[in-house]
């Protein structure tokens, strides 16, 4: 039987939320593969989504209530290796799974894509996109609604990551998929810019359906006699279509739109510790000495700091309004950097992950060498 218990760590803390401290969880889940366990993402109610591995992969869910919850496909090894994608607060799972396809052409066996929907009422839900056997989900907003990317049978030419160059986007709502790839309206949306769109990506979807992604666009080579791909941009679409251009030099490199909150803020980052914030209102902006990996609906980045500016190089932190306060201010400890486990007692936060509206925070570390997951959770005081 699985379980999952919590032990709190209490410190007395400087906040940015007023009248707060913050706490640790550790999170214990008692398990014989306890060590084949990866949380991935912490929602509003306090569930996590993780990844479990038996003798195969699978997802797992945990709440206070259910407890943890192995989410398989009930299909023959290999077809039910299942990995998540996102969840919801609504409870819902989005996961793929890998099934085996033969291909006529080379007589070899190559590893297809299959999203798929899970809740506690109805279980496993297929989702089909236009018959296709390649399908990439992206992301899930509390509406059900899902975005990703699809390559119909006919223009597949090599396994799998052909998906991302020749793909078509994709929203599945109500059960029921739409293209919004070259052609569609939705790309004429941009072409309205003075675009001509040779690719389109749907990369994140917020519980008001509104939609982020990025887009390249091509100009006519005479000497080719067709189109080719001259520039990548970006785009915010709430009904209407609005273009993000970056600044110049950052123009033609690939960036992570890495999520779009309810607010209608984007978050945009790269491996180069490179960070922008855009919204309608105030269009864009990079976020100085600081990179991030999530935000949440108060405008609060999650990431690390990245320059020793404010004294803090290249720690664990969190941003607002552009102050930044490392967790280790946020728990009112000492250090929890990377540190010699061998002599010292300190609580070690290795890896952050994701943050919600709550404004908890999700990670694992090691005390006294010995690896846990985390929560950092903001507590109210009287």
């Amino acid at each position: 039987m699985c379980k999952l218990l919590v032990i709190i760590f209490s410190f007395l803390s400087i906040s940015i939320f007023a009248n707060n401290q913050y706490e640790i969880s550790l999170i214990e889940i008692d398990h014989e593969f306890e060590q084949h366990i990866q949380v991935e993402a912490i929602n509003d109610k306090g569930q996590l989504l993780g990844q479990y591995c038996n003798k195969q992969d699978e997802i797992f869910l945990f709440d206070a209530v259910e407890g943890l919850t192995i989410i398989n496909t009930d299909h023959p090894i290999p077809y039910n290796n299942s990995y998540p994608i996102a969840f919801n607060n609504m409870g819902q799972v989005l996961g793929y799974a890998l099934k085996p396809k033969l291909d006529n052409r080379d007589g070899c066996v190559y590893y297809c894509y299959f999203p798929f929907m899970w809740n506690r009422a109805l279980g496993i839900q297929w989702l089909d996109v236009f018959n296709s056997s390649y399908i990439l989900a992206h992301d899930l907003n509390d509406l059900g609604q899902v975005i990703g990317t699809y390559l119909p049978d006919q223009d597949y030419k090599e396994p799998l990551f052909d998906i991302f160059e020749f793909g078509r986007p994709f929203l599945w709502d109500n059960r029921m998929a739409t293209d919004l790839g070259v052609g569609s309206e939705f790309s004429n949306s941009i072409e309205t810019f003075g675009y001509h769109i040779m690719e389109i990506n749907l990369e994140r979807i917020n519980n008001k359906g509104e939609m982020v992604g990025f887009f390249a666009f091509g100009k006519y080579n005479k000497k080719k006699n067709k189109y080719v791909k001259s520039g990548l941009n970006y785009f915010f679409w709430d009904g209407e279509m609005h273009v993000i251009t970056l600044p110049k030099d950052n123009q033609n490199k690939r960036f992570k739109i890495v999520k779009v909150n309810n607010n209608g803020v984007v978050l945009i980052s790269n491996d180069f510790n490179t960070t922008y914030l855009w919204d309608k209102q105030n269009d864009l902006r990079r976020v100085k000495y600081f990179s991030g990996v999530d935000i949440n609906d108060s405008n609060v980045l999650l990431g690390t700091s990245i320059s020793d500016n404010f004294g803090i190089p290249y720690k664990k932190a969190i941003w607002k309004d552009g102050n930044i306060f490392t967790l280790e201010k946020l728990l009112g400890v000492k250090d929890i950097g990377h540190i010699d486990y061998s002599y010292s007692d300190s609580i070690v936060i290795e890896d952050i992950y994701t943050m919600n509206n709550k404004g908890q925070i999700q990670c694992d570390g090691s005390i006294k060498g010995v690896s846990h997951l985390f929560f950092l959770n903001p507590v109210t005081t009287e």
